[in-house]
């Protein structure tokens, strides 16, 4: 196993895009991974390394990157959007697909990232498979779930009066506790409905792995995706996205590592 690290320059955007590359002795599959965002992202994080370490230790070379406009990728998050996601995600499966010489790709999803899996795979006829943990299944209260944090988090800070909203550079902004969300990606997001989205599809290979939290929606369309050979998972793990790094994540990992194997 080797890692590597790589700035790449997606040439339809003009700007650099951070990469982590876990390199496999052989390539069974190319996985690659989209991520949360917000706070999210960072909490999703070592549980990432650690997968992908494992994953590349059974020949599943990993592409793990960040949207521009997050993480080490270049940009400011004040400019992150859909538009630039979309010409992310593209550009990134047809480098692997060069270098790595290979036809079909993995992708694993993970929250918005798994929402973003399914939109790519619509759109896309070289995705082998679709690993989703943690799909938005409601956008709204994925949104409610967001600004009742962000009130929380006020507070306790005793912060008041606090600014929410802001517009500059002829464009309005939602502040998520430091990130700065164009209204257009709140509205995305807001209009995401997950269920629908995968009680449409019917091209197999779709594994979702999700906590209690989502276990009654899930469930209610069971049959809709066992029809649609879709496999639903119940994993029990800690609330992976409310909670820090040190959340144990060793069921979900190998969990993944089964659905490669």
């Amino acid at each position: 196993m080797k890692e590597e690290i790589v700035f790449l320059n997606n040439k339809a955007k003009n700007y650099k895009l951070f990469m982590h590359l876990y390199l496999a002795e052989r390539n069974d599959t190319v996985c690659i991974f989209l991520n949360p965002i917000l706070d999210e992202k960072k909490r999703v994080q070592r549980f990432q390394i650690d997968l992908s370490r494992e994953m590349s230790k059974r020949n599943n070379t990993v592409v793990r990157f960040d949207y521009y406009a997050t993480g080490d990728s270049e940009g400011e998050v004040y400019q992150f959007s859909f538009e630039n996601i979309m010409s992310d995600i593209n550009f990134i499966i047809d480098y692997s697909k060069r270098r790595f010489r290979i036809k079909l790709i993995t992708l694993l999803g993970i929250r918005l990232g798994a929402d973003l899996a399914m939109k790519i795979s619509d759109i896309r006829n070289d995705i082998q498979k679709l690993i989703l943990i943690e799909p938005i299944l409601d956008g709204k209260r994925y949104l409610l779930e967001q600004r009742t944090r962000r009130k929380a988090f006020f507070r306790l800070n005793n912060i008041t009066n606090p600014i929410e909203f802001y517009k500059f550079k002829e464009k309005s902004y939602e502040d998520f506790q430091g990130f700065l969300i164009q209204f257009e990606v709140v509205a995305y997001i807001a209009e995401l409905n997950s269920i629908a989205s995968i009680t449409n599809k019917s091209d197999g290979d779709i594994y979702i792995l999700s906590n209690s939290s989502a276990k009654k929606q899930m469930l209610t369309n069971n049959k809709v995706l066992q029809k649609n050979n879709v496999l639903f998972s119940l994993e029990k793990h800690s609330d992976f996205w409310s909670s820090l790094e040190m959340t144990d994540t060793t069921n979900l990992v190998r969990k993944v590592l089964n659905l490669l194997t």
